[in-house]
């Protein structure tokens, strides 16, 4: 008897345990949770992120809970979508505290981590059929990303961004939003040096929001186009009939700024000095930089040395507070590199699985379409009919068929798209740059290409390096495809790929024309191709 109720009290605590658990699982995710709402809080209060390790800290649960989850299951109902989603808005708040921690490499990662999770998640839905949240969370991400890219002066990406987070706050009917990331679109276009771009879109901000902190931002940076157009009497006007509207005095700064920029620049060194010194005092250490900077160039053409000296070591204390700041380029382009060969991959899979349910699609229809023919041939004595009937099931599929072809012509239009860029970025190293000036600068001056001096080792190996690099280890692939290919058949394909033609190969590899001419021959031989354009296919 002893024994019996020992047995029965083990299983109701074992029951017990196991409730226990689940409750447990489920407190701990909503504990994750309310940090991941804090942050947000805190975010939309303009408050720094205080609870920055716990953010951390749900970040690394819900990739476990997805990791635990399965690949394959993630979307296939609404309890894993919204675990993605949560765990977005972790990866998302993450980045967030670091970008105030000033880790701009750490805090890109994770935005694009969040963006990720969201594409993969929410990108076969139509961007009407996003709720609200949603909506709103992915034009934060492309914001976020659109202003890190400016802020590394990657206008490009930044545009990029900004164009995709602008497609998703237009259904939000949010104009504080709107005004917001056209004004990052305008910023962008005038750091890359389009002004009429610039000021296109920041006319639309102010249409967007005419409020008048908006108003102020934009007006100050349309000054700045103005007054480097020539039309310096309307930039001063804009600027100093502003001032006396401002209460903000971190914007009040900038002003200072702008305005002692610009009597500096029409050498009006009384008054740049007057606005400049007064922003010594800022708690913003880039105020101060280029305030200081450009007071050292002021004492500069006047001639005092002394002060230059003064202003240039301000310059230097301050630029050795924030040596840790320095973002590795290199780095970010890597992060930014890793996103895109996943979404790539993605999109591959995509496509495989798409083409795959295609051929199911067409075998059922097709085997349906007998049934129904075999059913009619019995069934319906009009043969006429039949005939009709089948004609139409035909014209369908014919159709279905047409517009599966045409989505995998975008789909493969997309991956063309990427192989050219990827071409692009690799001609555009400064190793393959520096080829490509020294052959031109040859023809500008009327030379042979004959005069070409031989392109170093070092200059050859770095060729191999910048391709694989660019071009996902084009060249080891080639390699391990084609042993036969020797080291000078790959130097000869990456000169090739740079578009340049086997007359000017042969000097800068130093051999005869003849020579170069059967090496190519030879190449195309082993690689089963028959011109230059073939051999650029093989990227994709």
């Amino acid at each position: 008897m002893r024994i019996l109720i020992l047995f029965i009290l083990s299983i109701f605590n074992l029951g017990t345990q196991g409730i226990e658990s689940v409750s447990h699982c489920d407190s701990v995710t909503q504990l994750h949770l309310s940090q991941v709402a804090l942050a947000d809080s805190l975010y939309k209060n303009y408050l720094p992120q205080h609870n920055f390790n716990e953010v951390k800290a749900a970040v690394d649960f819900f990739e476990l809970e997805i990791d635990e989850a399965g690949i394959e299951r993630r979307t296939k109902d609404s309890d894993d979508r919204l675990l993605i989603y949560n765990c977005a808005r972790a990866h998302y708040y993450h980045a967030v505290g670091l970008t105030e921690r000033d880790d701009i490499i750490g805090a890109c990662e994770h935005y694009l981590r969040a963006l990720e999770l969201m594409e993969t998640n929410f990108a076969t839905q139509n961007l009407s059929d996003l709720d609200y949240d949603k909506t709103r969370f992915m034009a934060l991400i492309y914001t976020r990303l659109g202003r890190l890219f400016f802020n590394e002066n990657y206008c490009d990406l930044a545009i990029i961004k900004y164009n995709k987070a602008l497609k998703y706050v237009e259904l939000m009917n949010d104009t504080h939003a709107e005004a917001n990331i056209l004004k990052g679109l305008a910023n962008a276009y005038h750091l890359s040096g389009e002004a009429d771009s610039a000021l296109y879109y920041y006319n639309k901000s102010l249409r967007s929001d005419p409020d008048l902190h908006n108003r102020l931002d934009v007006e100050k940076s349309i000054a700045k186009i103005l007054f480097d157009k020539g039309e310096k009497d309307s930039a001063y006007v804009l600027i100093t009939n502003n001032l006396d509207k401002m209460e903000n005095y971190s914007a009040r700064n900038s002003y200072y700024l702008t305005l002692g920029r610009m009597y500096y620049e029409d050498k009006m060194y009384d008054t740049a000095i007057y606005y400049l010194k007064s922003l010594l005092i800022s708690n913003n250490k880039h105020i101060i930089i280029s305030s200081s900077e450009c007071l050292s160039s002021i004492y500069d053409s006047l001639g005092d040395s002394k002060m230059k000296g003064y202003y240039d070591s301000i310059v230097l204390s301050q630029l050795i507070r924030i040596n840790n700041e320095v973002v590795n380029a290199t780095k970010l382009q890597s992060v930014y590199n890793d996103y895109e060969k996943r979404k790539i991959e993605r999109e591959q899979i995509l496509l495989n699985r798409l083409y795959i349910k295609n051929i199911i699609y067409a075998i059922i229809f097709i085997v349906v379409l007998l049934i129904l023919i075999l059913i009619l041939r019995y069934k319906v004595k009009n043969k006429e009919e039949i005939i009709s009937n089948t004609r139409i099931k035909l014209d369908e599929v014919t159709i279905k068929f047409h517009e599966q072809d045409a989505e995998l012509k975008e789909i493969k239009y997309r991956s063309e798209k990427t192989s050219k860029q990827r071409l692009k970025d690799f001609r555009n190293t400064d190793n393959s740059r520096r080829i490509l000036i020294n052959i031109a600068d040859i023809k500008n001056k009327g030379l042979k290409v004959t005069n070409l001096s031989p392109l170093t080792n070092e200059e050859l190996t770095t060729l191999l390096y910048d391709v694989d690099t660019h071009l996902d280890n084009y060249i080891q692939k080639l390699s391990n495809k084609y042993p036969k290919l020797k080291k000078e058949d790959l130097y000869c394909i990456c000169l090739l790929l740079l578009d340049i033609n086997g007359t000017t190969i042969a000097p800068l590899m130093n051999r005869s024309y003849n020579a170069i001419w059967n090496r190519i021959t030879k190449i195309y031989s082993i690689l089963g191709i028959k011109s230059e354009q073939e051999l650029h296919m093989l990227i994709k």
